[in-house]
C-alpha cells in the first residue's frame, strides 16, 4: 500500500512510480479512482495533497510539472510578490514558456522563502500565462489555478518499448474521469433530448402560470356575482393539536383567515383554534380559549361565539 505519511515520503514516491509503469487493469484503475478521491477530499481543506517528489531529469527541459523544492516553501504574501513581479514578463508566444517558467522556479529556488511549504506552477486563463502558487491555494480554488497537463518526454536509454504513464496529477484525474464516466459527453443524441426536455418544461410551465392566473380571475369575478345576489358566503379554519406554542398558532391561523378574505371573498369566517378533524363538527369549541382575542377579522367558532 501507499504510504501518505511524511516518514515514508520517498517510500510513496518509489511505489507511485512503479505503480504507474504497469499495465492498465483492474487493480490499477481502483487505485486511479483512489486518489482522485482523495485528492477531491483534500480540496476541501481537510488535508494537504503530498506530491511524490521527481528526479532533476525528469523536470527537462519545460518543467511543466508540479515542483516542490526540498527545504523550501512559498507564503501566501510572497506568492502574491512573485506573481506581481511576474506579470510584466508575461510571454509573447508559445516558444517563451520554457525561459519564463525557468525564471520562476529560479525565484522559487534562490528566494528567501519560509520552510514547509509546497508551491506549483499552474495558469489562470491561458497556459501561456504561467504563474507561481501555493499548493494550499490551488486545492482552495481549482476553477482559479489550472495545472498543467502534458510534460516533454525524456527517453531513457536502453528502453525497450515505450510505456504509457501518467506523469501529472492532472492527468491522474482527466484519465479517471474519463474511463468512470456513465455517459458520454459529446452524445449528441443525448445533448438534443435534454435540450427539447428543457423546452418542453418551460412550456408546460408558463401555460401552467396563464392557466392559474385565469381561474384565479374567472374564480374571483364567480363570488363578486354571488355577492351582488346577496349571498353571503362562509369560510372556515382549523389547527389541530399540535406542539408548537401560541405565538405560531395565531400566526398560521390569521394566515389562512387572509387567505380566506382575499382569495374566496369570505363575508364571515368562524375558527377552530384546537380541534381534531375526526370530531364531530358540533362537538368541537367547547371550552373557551384566549387564543380568539389575538386573532384578527373572525366572526365565531363552530359555537357561534367565543
Amino acid at each position: 500500500m501507499l504510504s501518505h505519511t511524511k516518514n515514508k515520503f520517498s517510500s510513496y514516491a518509489k511505489d507511485y512510480k512503479e505503480l504507474l509503469s504497469l499495465d492498465f487493469d483492474a487493480i490499477l484503475f481502483d487505485i486511479l479512482l483512489f486518489i482522485d478521491l482523495f485528492t477531491r477530499i483534500m480540496s476541501l481543506s481537510f488535508f494537504y495533497l503530498h506530491i511524490p517528489r521527481v528526479r532533476q531529469h525528469q523536470l527537462e527541459p519545460d518543467r511543466l510539472i508540479p515542483y516542490q523544492q526540498k527545504g523550501y516553501t512559498l507564503s501566501r504574501l510572497s506568492c502574491q510578490a512573485v506573481r506581481k513581479a511576474s506579470q510584466n514578463e508575461t510571454p509573447e508566444n508559445w516558444q517563451d514558456i520554457s525561459v519564463h517558467i525557468s525564471t520562476l522556479e529560479k525565484r522559487l529556488r534562490h528566494g528567501s522563502l519560509p520552510k514547509e511549504a509546497r508551491c506549483e506552477i499552474c495558469y489562470n486563463v491561458t497556459p501561456n500565462q504561467p504563474v507561481l502558487v501555493t499548493q494550499q491555494r490551488i486545492l482552495g480554488d481549482q476553477l482559479t489555478y489550472r495545472k498543467y497537463l502534458d510534460v516533454v518526454p525524456v527517453e531513457e536509454a536502453g528502453q525497450k518499448r515505450k510505456i504509457l504513464e501518467l506523469q501529472t496529477e492532472a492527468q491522474v484525474v482527466q484519465f479517471v474521469n474519463n474511463v468512470y464516466c456513465i455517459e458520454d459527453q459529446g452524445n449528441r443524441e443525448k445533448k438534443r433530448i435534454a435540450q427539447i426536455a428543457e423546452e418542453s418544461f418551460m412550456l408546460w410551465k408558463t401555460f401552467h402560470v396563464d392557466l392559474n392566473m385565469r381561474i384565479f380571475a374567472q374564480l374571483s369575478t364567480n363570488f363578486k356575482k354571488l355577492q351582488n345576489e346577496e349571498i353571503e358566503i362562509i369560510g372556515y379554519a382549523r389547527k389541530s393539536p399540535s406542539p408548537e406554542d401560541q405565538e405560531t398558532r395565531v400566526r398560521l391561523l390569521n394566515s389562512t383567515i387572509n387567505n380566506l378574505r382575499f382569495r374566496s371573498l369570505e363575508t364571515h369566517v368562524y375558527v377552530s383554534t384546537c380541534s381534531r378533524s375526526s370530531t364531530p363538527f358540533q362537538e368541537r369549541d367547547r371550552k373557551s380559549h384566549k387564543i380568539y382575542d389575538e386573532l384578527d377579522n373572525i366572526d365565531g367558532n363552530t359555537q357561534g361565539k367565543y
